[in-house]
This record gives C-alpha cells, sequence and structure tokens, in this order.
C-alpha cells in the first residue's frame, strides 16, 4: 500500500496515535539514524516482540530464528575446535538451554 503507521492511523481517525506516532519520530529521529551506522561490532543481544494476527507467521519466523542461532553457534564452535588438536582430551560437551539462550523471548 506504500502508506506509513501515521497516514494509516490518520486516515482511520486515530488522533491520539497520530500524534504518538509523530512525537515518537521527532525526538527519536537522531536516535534511530545512529542506530543504523554499522559498526565492525556484531550485535550481542537484541529484543525483538512480534505481533501480528493468528497464522501470520510469529511462531515460524521464532522457530526459523532459533535455528539460525543454533546453527551459527554451532557452526562458530566448529570452527574454533577445528583450530586445535583433533583430541578426544580436547574436546568439550556444549549443552544449550533454550531458556537461557532466549530468556527476553517471554519477558
Amino acid at each position: 500500500d506504500g502508506r506509513t503507521a501515521c497516514q494509516l492511523a490518520e486516515i482511520n481517525g486515530n488522533t491520539e496515535i497520530v500524534q504518538l506516532l509523530k512525537a515518537l519520530s521527532m525526538d527519536n529521529r537522531a536516535v534511530f539514524m545512529e542506530q543504523l551506522i554499522s559498526t565492525k561490532q556484531p550485535l550481542r543481544r537484541i529484543k525483538l516482540k512480534l505481533f501480528g494476527g493468528n497464522n501470520s507467521g510469529k511462531t515460524t519466523l521464532i522457530d526459523s530464528l532459533k535455528c539460525s542461532f543454533l546453527n551459527s553457534f554451532f557452526r562458530r564452535n566448529r570452527l574454533t575446535s577445528s583450530k586445535k588438536t583433533n583430541t578426544l582430551a580436547n574436546r568439550k560437551s556444549v549443552i544449550l538451554d533454550e531458556s537461557e539462550v532466549f530468556n527476553d523471548y517471554n519477558s
């Protein structure tokens, strides 16, 4: 549709939401722009909140992100361990608890 959230709120007559969106966009514009600047440091943590109707794919997206996160963890672990000697004495087991990895999901 190409319309912004502010435009849609205005079309639907939600004046309070229009005022809130305009205030937020003006106050936080510099902060948002600063966050878009790329850095060499990877993000250690992000908080993501998903909203949507039934059967819109929220759970599927979360499951996909979990899978990608765990795959990247094991890939990094495999790459660092391949640089070490390949003996049984140097191998370590890693146990991941999903509640620890994704502790912000339910908060």
